[in-house]
């Protein structure tokens, strides 16, 4: 389920029009965060002195056809992750060019449901048998490939170990 380096790189060519996409594309591929701790981060969540995003809320369907603010989805999801150059770059790119939200995150609440519908149409038609999730499993498998760390790994994502192990490391 991960993409490979060549299908990453594929995957962020096809969305480089389109810089919503591109942009949860990129945090996605590069932090391992889910779609819902992405679209709900707030701009007070990263630290650009140390570098790191702390995961404490996401954006989650709180009714039918609603979404709204919410804790993350388990007390291990509450976390500090390192953002990467590439990362910061970026989110000072967005800062600059996109106005505040009224809520603070970093993306608008309001277009972020159809966007998770839309960005996992363009993925599976592109990717069969992937979706947004998978940069998730790509981050993992990426990350566990170079440092052959998986406490590392699982204390990046918020899973236990025994998580990464069965289910997010897979071999590209």
């Amino acid at each position: 389920r991960a993409f490979t380096r060549e299908e990453l790189a594929s995957l962020l060519k096809l969305v480089e029009s389109r810089p919503l996409y591109r942009m949860v594309v990129l945090i996605a591929a590069h932090t391992g965060m889910r779609f819902g701790e992405i679209a709900g981060l707030p701009w007070s969540a990263i630290n650009w002195q140390q570098q790191t995003i702390t995961v404490h809320q996401q954006l989650t369907r709180v009714a039918p056809r609603h979404y709204g603010i919410a804790q993350c989805k388990t007390v291990s999801s509450n976390r500090t992750i390192p953002a990467s150059p590439t990362i910061l770059k970026a989110l000072a790119a967005w800062k600059r060019e996109y106005p505040t939200t009224i809520t603070g995150t970093v993306f608008p609440l309001g277009r972020m449901g159809s966007l998770h519908v839309h960005l996992n149409a363009l993925i599976r038609k592109n990717f069969p048998g992937r979706s947004i999730h998978s940069l998730r499993h790509t981050f993992a498998t990426l990350l566990l490939s170079k440092t052959g760390d998986i406490n590392l790994v699982a204390g990046i994502l918020g899973d236990k170990v025994t998580t990464v192990s069965e289910v997010y490391v897979d071999y590209t």
